[in-house]
């Protein structure tokens, strides 16, 4: 996040630093300790040693997402409308700056995605030899084979987490701007068209009427919600 500030901005959110600035001080974390971990894979209940993860590969992803300034899209490849229609020129122009909107924080989520796959990587051995340590002294738990999962065991065991300056408000924020896309779907329902100046008829008039007519009375329309 920018230091640049707005009058809706609170006093956490002013105080982070700079985005860019950030991420390029983990990654100098990440390359100073420069560590190692065999990582294993389970076989019939047994560890076998697989691959390494390396705190060096998640600098690497962060130094790229702290590097990013913008992504370009070239909307003209491909296409020749635009030469002899102003109209065409007029929208590729705009796609570009709108596409380019969208691409930038997306690549860069990318890379932090990469870097937090590493990460669970990384402590995967943790969890291995924590649940194989809980099984010989006789717990029964339940296996995660999601490196994402074990770590996240492994974060809420600990005793001694430290987390950065607003984790809590930040986190929270997440949530709520995520409860925006996950309802507003919802809010858009199909409803049954009639006509403006077409009235409905009373539940035991309608009753009636089916009666009449010799057939059972009409099931109620369900309004459904539309899926983007």
């Amino acid at each position: 996040m920018s230091n640049a500030t707005s009058k809706n901005t609170c006093d956490i959110c002013a105080g982070l630093r700079d985005r860019s600035l950030h991420l390029h001080e983990l990654a100098a974390f990440c390359d100073y300790l420069d560590n190692r971990r065999v990582t294993y894979v389970r076989k019939k209940g047994d560890l076998i040693p697989d691959q390494e993860a390396r705190t060096a590969v998640i600098a690497g992803w962060l130094r790229l997402a702290s590097q990013i300034e913008r992504v370009d899209l070239d909307t003209y490849q491909f296409q020749e409308a635009h030469i002899y229609c102003e109209p065409v020129d007029e929208q590729l122009r705009s796609d570009a700056e709108h596409h380019s909107l969208i691409a930038t924080p997306l690549t860069r989520f990318i890379f932090l995605c990469n870097a937090l796959e590493e990460t669970y990587r990384f402590v995967s051995p943790t969890y291995e030899k924590r649940f194989d340590s809980r099984v010989a002294e006789g717990v029964k738990e339940e296996y995660h084979r999601s490196r994402s999962m074990q770590a996240t065991l492994i974060l809420d065991e600990g005793q001694h987490l430290s987390v950065p300056y607003g984790y809590q408000h930040l986190t929270e924020n997440l949530l709520k701007v995520s409860q925006i896309y996950l309802v507003a779907p919802a809010k858009f329902t199909q409803r049954p068209h009639t006509h403006p100046q077409s009235k409905a008829l009373p539940p035991d008039e309608l009753a009636g009427a089916d009666s009449r007519a010799g057939t059972q009375p009409a099931a109620p329309q369900i309004s459904g919600a539309i899926k983007g």
